[in-house]
């Protein structure tokens, strides 16, 4: 009896988690996010927060990755390189409404910069680094894209974050 106590507990727990999970969706079921054309595989790093904007990342089969942003059921922006730079980037946070995008790609010295995209005129613009740095990344961004926030190194091995 005890055994079975457990098991229909156990089940029930299940149902509920799942019945959570599909009314904080909204529509009852999580939608894929397919990797870009001809490649093969994706995964999402952030997403806003009304839910409606996706960062996500692309890989091909020669292992080039491409970061994009995702908005109501289709690829709107794939995100390119910072100026001077072909390594491509990756877009973690988006702000509310998707106009903006933060994250980090590699620029043309070879060190990796915090960046922040506008979708009014499609800009990547790089960040820069502390002074005594050679990486930052971003990692936050505010509702609105004003605000961001990342971490950087400065002396070897000491990382501050940053607004």
């Amino acid at each position: 009896m005890f055994k079975s106590y457990n098991i229909r507990f156990l089940a029930l727990s299940i149902c509920i988690c799942f019945a959570a999970i599909s009314t904080a969706f909204g529509q009852g079921f999580i939608e894929t996010i397919e990797p870009l054309p001809g490649d093969i595989r994706s995964d999402v790093q952030g997403v806003s927060p009304d839910g409606r904007h996706v960062v996500a990342r692309s890989w091909s089969n020669s292992g080039i990755i491409r970061s994009f942003l995702w908005t109501e059921g289709q690829v709107v922006t794939i995100f390119g390189n910072l100026p001077g730079s072909n390594s491509g980037v990756n877009a973690v946070d988006a702000s509310m409404n998707g106009s903006y995008v933060v994250g980090s790609g590699i620029n043309a010295a070879g060190e990796e910069e915090a960046f922040r995209w506008r979708a009014s005129d499609n800009s990547l613009t790089g960040l820069g680094t502390l002074v005594s740095g050679t990486l930052s990344r971003g990692n936050s961004i505010s509702d609105d894209g004003q605000a961001l926030a990342g971490w950087a190194n400065h002396t070897f091995p000491f990382t501050e974050g940053w607004h």
